[in-house]
């Protein structure tokens, strides 16, 4: 006997590793491994045999015990592994009816595996973790079920088990919409008990309806989370419309019986013989998994009030493009832009259009939108180059969607692969028709991203022609452009005739914002460290992708013929990344802590290369996909990625977190705000506007606070909702035109202290909107101090008796640091040769190394100055100059610029009237000086008229 046992035990097919069954190894293994080891690096000490002292003892720690604890979890391991690769080989090897259950643990076992890596790697995971484990436990108590009563229960492959788990989140999502936290506590147990129901029953041998048409009828339960969305949100629309009869939980009721009464139309056509039934493993692919995906993302991300910061310049984007259409009736684009365009409207405008207009920032509660439409197109794309099952694993369970994605923008992006796909699968009149749309969709979605989109589908739409030329039919394709843009040109004409409006104009005043974007937006300098970090994303991650491009290139033949849409795709992004890659090259670059726009999809494009080539091995090609991926974020995302959670995770913490239905019979707000910080920051200039402010007057805000005026409800005097869209001198006419239709008693100058956006990037809001400036130093002047905010006045409004008169802002000298903008000004921009001299001087008061000179008694100050100052460097040297104007013995503002000391003669021109008090004091003359006296000689002055 005890021979037989051994002679068992020791089969080769019971040792060698199967690579149906090893993973459950694997995953055991790791699990005690990571379980024992990880997190108790560190172990208190409670011993002092032999007085060992040492940097340990002193800080109570055992070291013995930690070397203990490492080997302990290294041998446990190694011990589990050998338990469980010998036990699964058994039970798949004796009992082929099992063997689905087994190859499903397995695969869960994969799925385990990887998330065991995410959550060593500190993400946010562990919940997603817990899945598994109890996923696994329903499986091996089904199988000892099977075991038990082997002849009671049919065969099923692992789909029944994925649609069972489906199933079972559905319903314990439905019992926690009406037990509440009782199932939120336990929402592990009641997963299991369900879930292990659902298996129980559809696969028990007896039971009445086929398994094929339970996956029919039940196909509706999927829908429940989204149910749950639909019926809090349906009621908050009714509350905010002061409708409030209707209980959301009523409405939840009313949407559960149609599901119930579909379902049992669903039978009854069924029995009645109406549908024509295909593979369940169909069914479960093309419904269950897209339709939990959909509904699992509304669900979870979904939330009823918008939490909002008091920031105040980007989201003036969002709460002023809403005002300017809703309040004040103007057209976004035509006569204002949201620098952001349709990523900053749609839903917002959405949100509004049945809410109703507000005033509070309750439309933020619809960005989670974004968020979903990315896992929604996430698990759309990648499915049509792996599967679908691992499509699901990622878009459930994988943690770092929303870096791959950079949010809902890259997720847009993706549209275009998909729709040159089918463009090229099928030259039908529909599918022109629709990629036109995508183009229309793309370019004003966001204008940056919406460029490299464009050159991608306009490349694709090139290649579809050239390679199906003999297929496409020309006049369907012209057809289908010209009933996309047509429409909207005509629109855009009649939209312009009605309101009066220089569409055309318009418009290029915004094409003339995004040409001249980079230089006035653009850093300097692209990282302070240039690290290895740097080097991978600058030349690495380039040569990289330019050599995946030359592959796919030199087997472009075979490709499209065998994996047409993984060619297809892996083009798109590739050519969206270095075209996108300018913009990394400009701002939102290392400088600011991310490489969002520098990457774009460079981590997806690296490891879909991963399916170029001829691994034979399904499973290896997918679990090298999802390995490179992870290793590629984790070890090079800049900066380094920590608690990122997946959508289970995010589940767990809108049941632990969120009310399930949300009911009052008054309105609610649905906006949630620091009033602390309202008041800090807000609350005093409204004040003051709503009391001193005329009801059609607006003011302009000179300090990149743009969100003011929303919170005000006043309107946007300029054509740019974003101020710093001001990018050049051209703009500033046009602004200023623009700035003429409005009354304007007010202008919100600065903040004090200075903040960022008084000073963007080190240079002052005078300097860089000299005209703006210097249109208010003539028309306005310092009013009142409301801390943080300087308010100046109209110098014809009047205001009789009012608490705010002469609290001015603390008195500070201006002092702008030009640096190399002077010699730019002077050497590359020679229009200030045709400008009027005022005054010139060759010869000074030299005193103290200080070049000093008088100033004229009237001067033209109308359209500004400038002083053009001629040097001579004795030195070759760089240097630092400094012009300073005063009033007697009073200096009132000084300019400091670099000198560079690369030639004899240099010039510098600096426009001196950006600073108030050129205008406000009575000003009697110049002092020159330079940082190395000696380096330096004053040649000339001269004082200009400024255009």
């Amino acid at each position: 006997m005890l021979k037989k046992v051994i002679n068992f035990i020791t089969k080769p097919a019971h040792l060698k590793p199967n690579i149906k069954t090893i993973f459950i190894a694997i995953f055991a293994a790791l699990s005690v491994f990571i379980l024992i080891w990880f997190d108790n690096y560190s172990f208190e000490l409670f011993g002092f045999k032999k007085r060992v002292l040492g940097i340990a003892t002193l800080n109570k720690i055992d070291v013995a015990a930690r070397l203990s604890n490492f080997y302990k979890a290294l041998y446990s391991s190694i011990f589990s592994y050998i338990i469980f690769h010998f036990f699964a080989n058994i039970l798949y090897n004796l009992f082929k009816k099992i063997r689905r259950e087994l190859l499903a643990v397995n695969y869960l076992s994969i799925a385990g595996i990887f998330i065991l890596i995410y959550y060593t790697f500190y993400q946010n995971v562990f919940f997603s973790l817990l899945i598994v484990y109890v996923s696994i436990l329903i499986l091996i108590f089904t199988i000892l079920i099977k075991l038990i009563f082997r002849k009671s229960f049919h065969n099923v492959d692992y789909n029944f088990y994925i649609w069972t788990a489906i199933c079972g989140t559905s319903v314990t999502i439905l019992l926690f919409a009406f037990l509440g936290s009782f199932v939120t506590h336990s929402y592990l147990l009641f997963y299991f008990i369900i879930t292990t129901i659902f298996v129980l029953i559809f696969s028990f041998k007896n039971f009445k309806i086929n398994y094929i048409k339970t996956l029919y009828i039940l196909r509706p339960i999927t829908f429940i989370p989204l149910l749950l969305f639909c019926s809090q949100e349906f009621f908050l629309i009714l509350n905010q419309r002061n409708i409030r009869f209707l209980h959301p939980k009523y409405l939840f009721f009313i949407g559960l019986i149609i599901i119930i009464l579909y379902s049992f139309y669903t039978f009854y056509k069924i029995k009645k013989n109406k549908i024509i039934f295909k593979k369940n493993k169909n069914i479960i692919l093309k419904y269950y998994f897209p339709t939990i995906i959909v509904s699992f993302s509304f669900y979870v991300f979904y939330t009823p009030f918008a939490e909002h910061t008091l920031d105040m310049f980007e989201m003036a984007n969002r709460s002023n493009s809403v005002m300017n259409l809703f309040h004040f009736g103007k057209v976004p684009v035509l006569e204002f832009l949201p620098t952001h365009l349709m990523n900053d409207l749609l839903f917002n405008h959405i949100y509004t259009l049945l809410n109703g207009y507000q005033t509070n920032f309750g439309f933020m509660a619809y960005q989670f939108i974004y968020t979903s439409i990315s896992a929604i197109i996430f698990y759309h794309f990648l499915s049509k180059i792996t599967t679908k099952y691992l499509s699901l694993f990622l878009s459930l369970f994988f943690p770092f969607i929303n870096i791959i994605f950079w949010q809902a923008t890259g997720a847009v992006v993706l549209l275009a692969p998909l729709i040159i796909y089918h463009t090229y699968q099928k030259q039908t009149f529909i599918n022109y028709l629709l990629f036109f749309l995508v183009l229309l969709i793309e370019i004003s979605w966001r204008p940056d991203s919406g460029f490299s989109s464009l050159i991608i589908l306009m490349s694709g739409l090139i290649y579809v022609c050239i390679s199906k030329y003999k297929n496409i039919n020309f006049k369907h394709l012209i057809f289908a452009f010209l009933i996309i843009f047509v429409p909207v040109f005509l629109t855009i004409v009649a939209i312009g005739l009605i309101k009066d409006i220089d569409v055309f104009h318009n418009i290029s005043l915004i094409l003339e914002f995004y040409s001249s974007s980079p230089q006035a937006r653009g850093h300097h300098i692209l990282t302070h460290n240039h690290d290895r970090i740097f080097t991978i994303h600058h030349v690495v991650f380039p040569f990289i992708i330019a050599l995946i491009l030359i592959i796919i290139i030199y087997k472009n033949k075979k490709l499209i013929t065998e994996k047409p849409f993984l060619t297809i795709a892996l083009l798109s992004l590739i050519i969206f990344y270095f075209s996108n890659f300018q913009r990394g090259l400009t701002r939102h670059s290392f400088i600011e802590s991310s490489d969002r726009v520098l990457t774009s999809f460079s981590y997806l494009i690296i490891s879909l290369s991963v399916y170029l080539f001829g691994l034979k091995s399904k499973l290896l090609k997918h679990s090298l996909f999802v390995m490179l991926l992870s290793f590629l974020i984790i070890s090079f995302k800049f900066k380094e990625v920590k608690e990122n959670s997946n959508m289970l995770v995010s589940l767990k913490d809108k049941m632990e977190n969120d009310a399930t239905f949300i009911f009052s019979n008054r309105k609610i707000d649905r906006e949630i705000i620091d009033t602390i910080e309202y008041n800090e920051r807000v609350a005093g200039v409204k004040s003051f506007f709503d009391s001193y402010l005329p009801e059609n007057s607006t003011f302009f805000d000179f300090s990149n606070q743009p969100t003011m005026y929303y919170y005000t409800q006043r309107d946007v005097p300029v054509f740019f909702i974003h101020f710093l869209a001001i990018t050049n001198d051209n703009l500033q006419v046009e602004n200023l035109k623009y700035m003429q239709n409005y009354d304007i008693p007010f202008v919100l100058f600065n903040q004090y202290p200075y903040t960022f956006w008084d000073k963007t990037d080190g240079l002052f809001n005078a300097v860089r909107y000299y005209k703006f400036a210097e249109y208010i130093y003539q028309n306005y002047k310092p009013y009142t101090f409301i801390e943080p905010n300087s308010i100046w006045k109209r110098n014809d409004f009047n205001i009789e008796n009012n608490e705010y008169s002469n609290k001015l802002q603390p008195e500070k000298l201006d002092c702008y640091s030009l640096k190399n903008i002077p010699f730019v000004w002077a050497n590359y921009d020679e229009s200030y040769l045709n400008q009027p001299l005022v005054k010139e001087w060759n010869t000074f008061e030299l005193k103290d190394s200080i070049y000093r000179t008088k100033l004229p008694n009237k001067i033209d100050k109308t359209t500004g100055n400038y002083v053009l100052i001629t040097v001579k460097n004795k030195k070759l040297e760089p240097n630092k100059g400094f012009l300073q104007y005063k009033q007697k013995n009073k200096i009132n503002g000084t300019f400091i610029f670099d000198i560079l000391g690369e030639q004899e003669i240099e010039k510098y021109i600096v426009r001196i009237s950006t600073q108030y008090r050129w205008y406000s004091c009575n000003n009697i003359g110049l002092r020159t000086y330079f940082e190395n006296k000696k380096d330096c000689e004053l040649i000339n002055l001269k004082l200009l008229k400024a255009d």
